[in-house]
């Protein structure tokens, strides 16, 4: 899954467009670990191309300052 999300995040100009660093990018395998790995990390903000994760991140962390849907497929926007 980190290759494919790498080559995802590449081939829809992420990191250009966002001027975020690769280096700054965390994979882990279940949902509840990203809101760990945000506390460890002192990440205030998150991007994802699903709803439904995003939405998960503020139930666990309800004062993060931003929760990006960035590029989502057509069915999140109808969420």
């Amino acid at each position: 899954i980190q290759e494919r999300s790498l080559k995802w995040l590449h081939g829809n100009n992420f990191f250009a467009e966002t001027g975020f660093s690769e280096r700054n990018v965390f994979f882990c395998e279940k949902r509840p670990e990203k809101a760990k790995i945000c506390e460890k990390n002192n990440i205030d903000a998150f991007i994802d191309d699903r709803l439904d994760v995003l939405k998960h991140i503020l139930t666990d962390i309800p004062d993060f300052k931003l929760c990006l849907l960035y590029k989502p497929e057509k069915k999140e926007n109808q969420k």
